[in-house]
């Protein structure tokens, strides 16, 4: 059975794995939340820096 999504339930859904998948490695220590806040920053400069 086929379901059909909206962008918008399928935007939510990604959101969460990817939600799912930061806390997973904190808390297994390969990345620290600090790491993730700082790499996060990085990423909006960039594209800040890209739409100027």
């Amino acid at each position: 059975m086929e379901e059909d999504f909206t962008t918008e339930e399928l935007a939510f859904a990604s959101h969460d794995k990817i939600d799912a998948l930061i806390d997973l490695l904190i808390e297994k220590k390969l990345i620290t939340e600090q790491e993730f806040v700082d790499s996060l920053k990085k990423l909006y400069a960039q594209m800040e820096s890209e739409n100027e």
